[in-house]
């Protein structure tokens, strides 16, 4: 997927993927961006160590959640370093809870760290987000 590609190819390319896999609700998918010794830090609650962690969270997410019309807002910002790299981003999206409370729309920002992995594919290392707007 994102073998032998510059960084910035594969880092958009991570991020189409972790966006189309958040509307399509499929958090199988979703993990696979994921190193298995990855480090979500998301607002408001513990970080979650491990791709296994990551991924029991963000399913129990993905069940009471579903996510539309998610947008970039400006330019990415993406850094090489080596092996490593890291992204800033702004986004948003609407969020529409399944047990049938008001939908919202979240805007956020991110700074992700992907690290290159033996075979040449990058995947995401550690991801720490927050609202730029009231939680729900």
């Amino acid at each position: 997927m994102t073998k032998n590609k510059t960084v910035a190819e594969a880092v958009s390319e991570i991020m189409q993927n972790y966006g189309d896999s958040l509307t399509a609700g499929d958090p199988d998918r979703w993990i696979q961006n994921w190193t298995e010794d990855g480090v979500q830090m998301p607002p408001g609650g513990p970080m979650n160590i491990g791709r296994q962690m990551i991924y029991e969270s963000m399913s129990a997410w993905f069940d009471a959640y579903t996510v539309s019309d998610l947008q970039m807002i400006g330019d990415m910002e993406i850094q090489e370093m080596g092996d490593w790299a890291f992204s800033r981003i702004s986004a948003s999206y609407k969020v529409t809870p399944k047990d049938g409370s008001p939908p919202y729309v979240r805007e956020l920002k991110a700074l992700t760290i992907y690290q290159r992995q033996p075979d040449g594919a990058w995947k995401i290392h550690h991801d720490c987000f927050n609202s730029n707007t009231p939680d729900h």
